[in-house]
């Protein structure tokens, strides 16, 4: 099995979205923010692509960690570039999945993605674990460390 390699999704972050079939709007290019639940982290580039297709948000984001990188405090989550729908109280809204990736390592970490309509955001959870992604878990974030996911889900 080969391994992926981030600079192609970078250089071409709409092939990251292969295997989707859609008839629908243009994509349009957003800047993912970085949350903490407690502080927000700095020192990060990022950017990504979002496109509305039959009440369904498809959202890209694409995050490289640098040089004046701070980590902040507490879950990461990122605001969703569109508002996802609201679920039942109790339900979860998975909404697509992505790679942490520890350049120190060259090592992915896989994580799932978390529509969450009460504060509009996308929250990142550990796979395996279920744990929320933080500035230290599943690694610690460094230089050249990166974030990068899929995500769909309804929308208002």
């Amino acid at each position: 099995m080969s391994r992926i390699d981030w600079r192609d999704i970078e250089e071409d972050p709409i092939t990251y979205t292969r295997g989707i079939s859609y008839t629908g709007g243009d994509w349009v290019q957003w800047t993912p923010t970085l949350t903490g639940s407690t502080t927000s982290p700095t020192g990060y580039t990022s950017n990504g692509y979002y496109t509305i297709i039959l009440g369904m948000a498809v959202v890209t984001a694409h995050i490289v960690v640098g040089a004046s990188w701070s980590a902040g405090s507490g879950f990461y989550a990122i605001p969703a570039p569109v508002n996802p729908a609201p679920m039942s109280p109790g339900y979860v809204n998975y909404a697509g999945s992505g790679y942490l990736y520890d350049a120190s390592t060259d090592d992915p970490y896989t994580f799932h993605v978390q529509a969450n309509a009460t504060g509009n955001v996308l929250n990142l959870i550990a796979t395996g674990t279920q744990s929320a992604v933080t500035g230290t878990y599943p690694f610690t974030f460094a230089v050249n460390d990166r974030i990068h996911f899929k995500a769909e889900y309804p929308i208002l």
